[in-house]
Order: C-alpha cells, then sequence, then structure tokens
C-alpha cells in the first residue's frame, strides 16, 4: 500500500507491505495529486532485527527507544514489547538534505505485533519531530490562529492560557484556530510560516491549514493585562523551551537552534501577562498596531 500525506506543506509518502487506516487525525493530511514526495518513507516487515551497532556507536537512550549514530546514519531501535528486542528499526540519513530527491527513510518491524493499523501508529514509530527536523522545520508548542494569510501563535507552559486566548480571538475578531496545541513552523524564501499538524494535545483540533506569522506570544497568567515586545535573546530562550528538537544530535539540533534565532530576529516575539477576558485581546492588538504588525486581513485561510 502506497500513501502521501501534506504535513508543514512536506509531501511524505509511506510505502508498505500492509494497509493502514487514516483515521481522524489524519483524513485532511492525506495528499493524492502527483506532486514529488520530499520524504518517502519504505516499511518492511521481517522476522527478526539483529544489526543493532555496538553501545560505542549508542548517542541516547530513552526506554524504550535506543538512538545509534554511525557517520550520518541514525538508527533508531524500539522494544515495543518485552518478549522481544528490539521490535522496531527507524534508520535515516542526518545529511540527506544537502543531496537532491527525497528523503529516504528505512522502517523494519517484526511481524505484525508491532503497531501498524493506523497513520497514528506510524508516524508515531517513524517520529514527525524527526522528519522535519531534517529539513530544518519545526514543531512549536503552541496554538494557532490565523485569519486570511496571517498567523498568530500562542505559547508558553500548560496553563497559562494558549488555548483561552485563541478561543477569545475566534470568537471576538474572527480569526480561526488551525490547532490548539502544537504547530509547525518552516522558513520558505525567508517567509515564516506556520501549519496545522496531526497533532494537537487535547484541542482535538487539525486543520491542515497555514498562513504566514505575524507575531508569536508568550503567555502568562495575571491580575491585570501588560505586554511588552521580547529582545532577540530573550525571545530565542522562550522559543527553545517550546519547542520540540533532538537535543541529543547535534546534527539536528544546530539546524534548529540557527532557524530559532533567526525567526527570533525576523517575527515580533511578545509576553503577554494577561487575564481570561476581552481585555487581553484588546492589549496585544493595541501593541501590535503600535508595532505596525497589526493586519486585519478578512479572507478565509484556505488550504495551500
Amino acid at each position: 500500500m502506497n500513501k502521501k500525506y501534506r504535513i508543514a506543506d512536506y509531501i511524505i509518502e509511506i510505502e508498505a507491505p500492509f494497509a493502514w487506516r487514516s483515521g481522524e487525525r489524519f483524513a485532511d493530511f492525506e495528499e493524492e495529486n502527483n506532486r514529488e514526495a520530499d520524504f518517502i518513507v519504505h516499511w518492511t516487515l521481517v522476522d527478526v532485527i539483529d544489526d543493532r551497532p555496538s553501545e560505542e556507536y549508542k548517542i541516547f537512550e530513552n526506554q524504550p527507544s535506543q538512538y545509534y549514530l554511525t557517520g550520518s546514519t541514525l538508527m533508531k531501535y524500539e522494544r515495543v514489547n518485552v518478549g522481544r528486542e528490539p521490535y522496531f528499526c527507524l534508520q535515516t540519513n542526518l545529511r540527506a538534505e544537502e543531496g537532491t530527491g527525497p528523503v529516504q527513510l528505512l522502517c523494519r518491524g517484526i511481524g505484525t505485533e508491532i503497531n501498524l493499523e493506523s497513520a497514528l501508529g506510524l508516524f508515531t514509530h517513524m517520529e514527525l519531530t524527526m522528519i522535519l527536523n531534517l529539513k530544518r522545520a519545526f514543531i512549536m508548542h503552541s496554538a494557532c490562529i490565523c485569519k486570511g494569510n496571517r498567523a498568530i501563535l500562542f505559547s508558553g507552559r500548560s496553563g497559562a492560557g494558549k488555548s483561552t486566548q485563541a478561543e477569545l480571538w475566534e470568537k471576538l475578531q474572527g480569526w480561526t484556530i488551525i490547532n490548539g496545541d502544537r504547530t509547525g513552523v518552516r522558513r520558505i524564501a525567508g517567509d515564516w510560516k506556520a501549519y496545522g499538524l496531526p497533532y494537537a494535545g487535547t484541542s482535538g483540533i487539525y486543520r491542515n491549514d497555514s498562513a504566514s506569522i505575524q507575531a508569536i506570544v508568550f503567555l502568562e497568567q495575571a491580575k491585570e493585562c501588560r505586554i511588552r515586545r521580547l529582545d532577540v535573546t530573550e525571545a530565542f530562550k522562550r522559543m527553545l523551551s517550546e519547542t520540540f528538537v533532538y537535543s541529543w544530535i547535534r546534527e539536528l539540533q544546530e539546524r534548529i537552534l540557527q532557524e530559532l534565532i533567526t525567526l527570533a530576529g525576523d517575527i515580533p516575539v511578545y509576553l503577554l501577562a494577561c487575564t481570561p477576558d476581552e481585555q487581553a485581546v484588546q492589549c496585544l492588538k493595541e501593541k501590535m498596531k503600535e508595532d505596525g504588525t497589526a493586519d486585519e486581513c478578512t479572507v478565509s485561510t484556505s488550504r495551500t
């Protein structure tokens, strides 16, 4: 079975000798056009996986997963069941982005005992975070709202009010929530784009939409609203704390750190101490207008 998914405007093609269902999360991310794939994931089922490198090549272990690096080849071995080890192997070239053609990933699972019945199970083992990092894109812990071709990201610690602020902007300003918890971020010819993802925490909002990032807003709860624009250093630190990065893989870490530094210098980043009501919306609107970053677009968000 072959199927394509479009995530963060990358085409991820999966080839496998078995069938799977997309499910509610991934249904809107299926892609049926003939656009060339950016990633091709080759799945095979085998009887045994016995080629794990020696311990000297191990770079990280987070049970049940172990990561090895030999040259530029990254290998992840995962034990899904205590009865056999390992049950699964993912392999790719970290420097594949430097070449031409799609990035190739090899996935092997032992028999059918591994969870391969759904796109969610497949992408869990394939690790979407790593796939995006290979192309210098990343996932930020944030709620994303869009209006026209402009997006605002609300980020911060759990409980800071990301969903509340996103819902206020949807209700009071007519913006659309495309993801309530995680946003795909990538730079295309100098334009920073925000993407809905098939992962959204408990929000249940999985829209495959995108828009150019207008501002990133970090939230803190307060009894009255206060807002300030962060300098590049503080903006970088706060974004790093809310970004999914493979920090134990130097090549991937360096790519994303450089992207975050550039993002911090390109896009206005604010700290909004706020109440969970309309005052917070007005506070942010006034600050963005003052900074010349407000954009009153009225065109509906469309799928790219």
